[in-house]
C-alpha cells in the first residue's frame, strides 16, 4: 500500500525536499533519454556499418572503418549494459562515439560527408546531457576540427573520392561551415540549455507544491482517504490510519470495506461513497464508526470526485472531521443541563409523589380503623373491602413508581439509535413534571392534542429536554412580561402530510426582530445576568437536528412567541 509520507520534523524543508526531487525526476528523465538514443543509433549505426564493411573489397580494409567498427562496438556494448553501468559513463561513450564518427565523416569524404552534421548532434547532445560550459565547449571542439580539417583539404594535404575537388579545396566553403556550427550550435545549445532550465524550475515549483500539500495533509487534524472506483483505498494520511482496522497490505491496495471494522457505520460510509461517484453531493455526513482498537468515533464526512483531465471521475477523495470529544462534551452538557431541570422542578415532582403518598396514608388509616372495629366486636373481616383497599394503595404506589422511575431515567445519560416513540407520551411525561411548577406560579397550560396516537422517530429523554427548555422559555416569559392574571402557555401537537408538528406558545412580550435571528445561537441571551447561560436554545436546536427535526421561532399575532418543533413524517 503506497501512503503519503509523514514529514516529522524533518532537518530539510520542503523546499529542499522539492529541489531533491526536481533534481532527481530531471536525472532519471536525462537517463532514459541517453539510454533511448544508444539503442536508436546501434540499430540505424549496425546496418550503416556493414554497408560501409561490404566496400572492403573495392577499397580495401581503410583506418576510417577500423574506426567506425570500434566506435559502433562500444556504442552497441555500452547500450546492451546499460541498466548496469553509471549515467555519466553513458553519456561520455555516446559524445565520445558521435564525435569520433563525426571526424571519420569529414576524414572520408570532407566537406560533403556527414561529419558536419554528426558533429551538430554532437553538440546538441552535449547541452542536453551536460551543463551549458560544456556545450560551448563542444562548439569550441568542433569549430577547431572543422578549422584544421579546412587547411587540410584546402592546403592539398588531402585529397578525397569525391570528384568535386574543388568544392573541398574551397576556403569559402568551410569557413561557412565553421561559422554554421558556431552560430548554430551555440543557438542550439542556448535553447536547449533555457529549456531544461524552465523544465527544472517547473518540476521544482510542482515538486515545492507537492511537498507543502503533503505536510498540510499529513498534519491536518481529520482523516483523508482516496479511493479509487472500485473502491479500493489508494492513499490515507496519518490520522485515516487510526480509522483503519486492519493493516494495509505493503505490496497492493486493498477494498476499503475489507480495511474497516464491520458494522453500520462502515456500511453507510460506503453508501455515501458510492452516492459521490455517481455524481451526488456529500457533505457533512455524521457517521458514528469503530476505529483498530474497538472504540466508538464519531466522524463529519465531506466527500467529492478525483477526476482526471478529461473531466471523467477516477475515485473519491474523502475528509472525515473527528467529532468524538465534541460529542461527548455535547453530551455531557446535555446531562448536566437534565439534572439542572430535575432541580428546577423539585417542588413540582414532590408535589406529583406528594398526592399518591397522601392517598396511601388515608387508605392505610381506614384500613387499621376498619380492623381495629372488626376485631372490638370480634367479627370477621370484609374481605371485599380489605381488597378494594389494598387495590387502591397498589394503583397509588403504582403512580408514585411511574414518577419516580421516569425521574431516574430523566437523570441518565441517553445512548443508542433513535427509536419509534409516541409522542403523546413524550409530552404527558414533561407535563407531569411541570404542571405542579405552573400551578404554583399561577400559570395556565393548555395541552391541546389529537385523538389519535402519533409516533415520531426520536430519542425520548433528549425530546423531552428539548420540550423542557422551550417550556423553560415560556415560563420565563410569561412570568416576566405577562400582566397579572393572564399568564398563559399553550402547547399543541398536530399532524399533517408532511411533518408532525408540536407548538408551544406564551402569553409573553414575544421576541424583537432583531433578537429573532440570533435565539438559537450559543450564549445567546436576553435575559438578565444571571439568569440565563444562552445556551437552552442552543442545546435545544442541537438535540432536535441530530434527531432530524427542526425548530423555528416565530412572533403570534396575538402576542407571545410560539415554537415549532416538526419532525418529518417517515415513510411506512
Amino acid at each position: 500500500m503506497k501512503y503519503l509520507s509523514m514529514l516529522t520534523s524533518p532537518p530539510s524543508t520542503p523546499v529542499d525536499v522539492a529541489t531533491a526531487n526536481s533534481d532527481a525526476q530531471l536525472a532519471d528523465l536525462s537517463s532514459q533519454m541517453c539510454n533511448t538514443i544508444l539503442t536508436v543509433l546501434c540499430v540505424l549505426g549496425v546496418p550503416a556499418l556493414l554497408g560501409s564493411l561490404s566496400r572492403i573489397s573495392d577499397f580495401g580494409l581503410t583506418p576510417v572503418m577500423v574506426i567506425q567498427v570500434l566506435a559502433l562496438s562500444a556504442l552497441t556494448l555500452v547500450t546492451l549494459k546499460k541498466h548496469r553501468l553509471s549515467y555519466e559513463f553513458r553519456v561520455a561513450v555516446l559524445l565520445g562515439a558521435i564525435y569520433i564518427l563525426a571526424i571519420s565523416g569529414l576524414w572520408s569524404f570532407g566537406h560533403l560527408g556527414g561529419g558536419k552534421l554528426m558533429l551538430l548532434v554532437f553538440i546538441v547532445l552535449t547541452a542536453l546531457f551536460a551543463e551549458t560550459r560544456y556545450a560551448y565547449a563542444a562548439i569550441a571542439v568542433s569549430a577547431i576540427s572543422l578549422i584544421m580539417f579546412g587547411w587540410v583539404f584546402v592546403s592539398g594535404s588531402m585529397t578525397v573520392g569525391a570528384a568535386t575537388t574543388d568544392y573541398h579545396q574551397s576556403p569559402q566553403t568551410w569557413i561557412t561551415a565553421v561559422l554554421t556550427i558556431v552560430m548554430l550550435g551555440g543557438f542550439i545549445s542556448s535553447a536547449v540549455s533555457r529549456i531544461l532550465a524552465f523544465q527544472r524550475k517547473l518540476l521544482l515549483s510542482l515538486e515545492t507544491q507537492a511537498s507543502y500539500n503533503a505536510t498540510l495533509i499529513e498534519q491536518a487534524a481529520a482523516c483523508m482517504l482516496v479511493v479509487d472506483n472500485n473502491y479500493f483505498l489508494r492513499e490515507a494520511n496519518a490520522e485515516a490510519q487510526e480509522l483503519l482496522a486492519t493493516n494495509p497490505s505493503a505490496d497492493g491496495h486493498r477494498p476499503l470495506s475489507e480495511l474497516l471494522a464491520p458494522g453500520p457505520g462502515t456500511e453507510r460510509l460506503l453508501a455515501n461513497l458510492q452516492a459521490a461517484l455517481l455524481g451526488q453531493t456529500v457533505s457533512n455526513v455524521e457517521i458514528q464508526m469503530d476505529n483498530n482498537t474497538g472504540d466508538h468515533l464519531d466522524f463529519v464526512w465531506n466527500m467529492a470526485p478525483h477526476r482526471d483531465t478529461n473531466g471523467d471521475a477516477i475515485g473519491i477523495i474523502c475528509v472525515g472531521q473527528n467529532i468524538t470529544e465534541l460529542k461527548q462534551a455535547q453530551q455531557r452538557v446535555i446531562h448536566n443541563s437534565r439534572l439542572t431541570t430535575l432541580g428546577e422542578m423539585t417542588t413540582s415532582i414532590a408535589h406529583e409523589i406528594n398526592q399518591p403518598l397522601a392517598v396511601i396514608r388515608l387508605t392505610t388509616q381506614n384500613l387499621l380503623k376498619k380492623i381495629a372495629v372488626s376485631s372490638a366486636k370480634d367479627r370477621f373481616l370484609d374481605t371485599e373491602f380489605v381488597q378494594s383497599k389494598l387495590e387502591r394503595i397498589d394503583e397509588q404506589v403504582a403512580r408514585a413508581a411511574v414518577i419516580t422511575d421516569h425521574m431516574r431515567l430523566f437523570g441518565h445519560k441517553e445512548e443508542g439509535p433513535q427509536i419509534q416513540v409516541s409522542a403523546q407520551s413524550v409530552i404527558q411525561n414533561v407535563l407531569s413534571l411541570t404542571a405542579q411548577q405552573y400551578r404554583l406560579q399561577d400559570i395556565e397550560l393548555t395541552y391541546e392534542k389529537p385523538k389519535e396516537e402519533i409516533t415520531i422517530t426520536a430519542r425520548t429523554l433528549e425530546l423531552e429536554q428539548a420540550l423542557l427548555n422551550v417550556l423553560s422559555n415560556a415560563e420565563y416569559a410569561v412570568n416576566k412580561f405577562s400582566s397579572s392574571g393572564s399568564k398563559h402557555i399553550f402547547i399543541s401537537l398536530s399532524k399533517d402530510a408532511t411533518a408532525t408538528k408540536i407548538k408551544i406558545s406564551d402569553s409573553g412580550a414575544g421576541i424583537s426582530e432583531l433578537t429573532l435571528p440570533y435565539i438559537f445561537d450559543p450564549f445567546y441571551t436576553t435575559k438578565e445576568p444571571g439568569e440565563g447561560t444562552g445556551l437552552g436554545l442552543s442545546e435545544t436546536y442541537k438535540l432536535l437536528s441530530d434527531m432530524g427535526a427542526s425548530i423555528s421561532a416565530a412572533n403570534s399575532p396575538s402576542g407571545g412567541a410560539t415554537f415549532t418543533i416538526e419532525f418529518a413524517n417517515t415513510q411506512a
